[in-house]
């Protein structure tokens, strides 16, 4: 049986009207996809023996989110992507940043980033990998819109990213709140981020909170992953 390491990343980049696509890629690698010819003079994010992590960049006009996720075949060097997520974190400034890497068993390892640009706010990055595929509007009704205060963050859903494994949808919400906001949210979000790990055939999932730099909570989740053959 292949050795798999599962990782999920989420990234926030505070500034976002003067980094490019460009200016990530060159950080943080391009990705390889299965079938993809591997090109040597290429920087490519850390890769298994069939391909690379995937990346997507989400920007609007006053954030920029880079989620990194994927699963690595004949791979298990977690201080290797640790080292990546370390020198992605130094490279640009940050608001929150958040991986999660595990192996098939459920062992793994998670790095935060410490060094975040000032702030006086309440922050929040999720990240969910969900399996099997579920609907758009069921993830939206049952995921998304039960999250407290989810009318308040910035959202996205990338579908059916892996037919070459298992199906896995990737779910990313995150927002700035003020202070008393916050303490209300925090009271409410373990009660709905331990539903939707029930709810939902879960592969990986986080939620950082972020009290003005000052301290940080994690919520993840403790599932054990199905074998990959």
């Amino acid at each position: 049986m292949s050795i798999w390491t599962h990782v999920n990343c989420n990234f926030r980049l505070a500034d976002y009207q003067v980094v490019s696509d460009k200016d990530i890629y060159k950080v943080f690698g391009k990705q390889l996809l299965w079938g993809e010819e591997f090109n040597g003079e290429e920087y490519y994010l850390p890769m298994g023996s069939e391909e690379s992590l995937h990346i997507n960049i989400f920007r609007g006009n006053e954030y920029l989110d880079v989620s990194v996720f994927g699963d690595l075949r004949a791979y298990e060097d977690f201080d290797e992507i640790g080292e990546w997520f370390n020198k992605c974190c130094n490279s640009f400034n940050i608001e929150q940043a958040y991986c999660q890497v595990t192996d098939s068993g459920g062992f793994g390892k998670n790095f935060e980033c410490q060094n975040l640009v000032s702030s006086e706010l309440f922050t929040v990055n999720i990240s969910f990998r969900l399996d099997c595929s579920p609907e758009y509007q069921y993830i939206k009704g049952e995921l998304v819109q039960k999250c407290p205060f989810s009318e308040k963050m910035k959202v996205h859903i990338w579908e059916n990213l892996d037919d070459s494994c298992m199906a896995s949808t990737v779910v990313i919400m995150f927002g700035d709140f003020d202070l008393d906001e916050g303490i209300e949210f925090d009271m409410k979000v373990k009660k709905w981020f331990n539903s939707s790990l029930e709810k939902f055939h879960v592969r990986q999932a986080f939620c950082q909170i972020n009290y003005a730099n000052d301290s940080s909570k994690i919520y993840k989740d403790k599932v054990t992953f199905q074998n990959f053959e």
